[in-house]
């Protein structure tokens, strides 16, 4: 048995001939011309005349769309077009850029340069405080510290996500300005 990866969708399955449940169709050619709208028995003749399948393209739309070709071109066409579309697309990371509260300015400028590197790649960049040992009885300053860092960068991102506290670390999620 072949395992899917854990993100990939389930594949839609795809209606032929005798699969199809719709007892009206409305059927194209293979070169893309409309023939009509037909019983499914009637479809079914004119593509065995053909020696070709008829596959079920839209069964939500009424009636529902079915095509007269090849299956194997079929399954063909679409896994092109599913590379064609996996190329164009553009996944969003979340990049992470941890600090203190006690960072020195020199560090802090040298993350808020590589934040605006992440942004302008068009990813998004969570910005994540660590509170130490007594750091945390002043939660209030981290976040004072997460303003004013939100203050320097504003001219070039938008906060995502405002600052919350989780655990021992407070975080904010930050997005190009578009």
């Amino acid at each position: 048995m072949r395992r899917r990866s854990r993100n990939a969708a389930p594949k839609a399955r795809i209606n032929r001939n005798h699969q199809i449940r719709a007892e009206t169709l409305r059927v194209i050619s293979e070169e893309g011309d409309l023939l009509g709208v037909m019983s499914k028995q009637e479809a079914l003749k004119i593509a065995e005349e053909q020696g070709k399948d008829l596959i079920e393209i839209s069964a939500n739309s009424d009636p529902a769309v079915a095509r007269i070709m090849e299956f194997g071109k079929f399954k063909y066409q679409q896994e092109r077009k599913d590379r064609a579309a996996k190329k164009t697309a553009h996944v969003t990371e979340v990049k992470q850029v941890r600090i203190s509260l006690k960072i020195g300015q020199h560090d802090l400028d040298t993350k808020l340069k590589k934040m605006k590197v992440f942004l302008e790649e068009g990813h998004k960049v969570r910005v994540t405080m660590m509170l130490k040992g007594r750091e945390n009885a002043h939660q209030d300053l981290g976040f004072l510290r997460l303003e004013e860092i939100s203050g320097t960068i504003s001219e070039w991102a938008d906060i995502d996500q405002p600052a919350k506290l989780n655990g021992r670390n407070i975080s904010i999620i930050y997005r190009h300005k578009n």
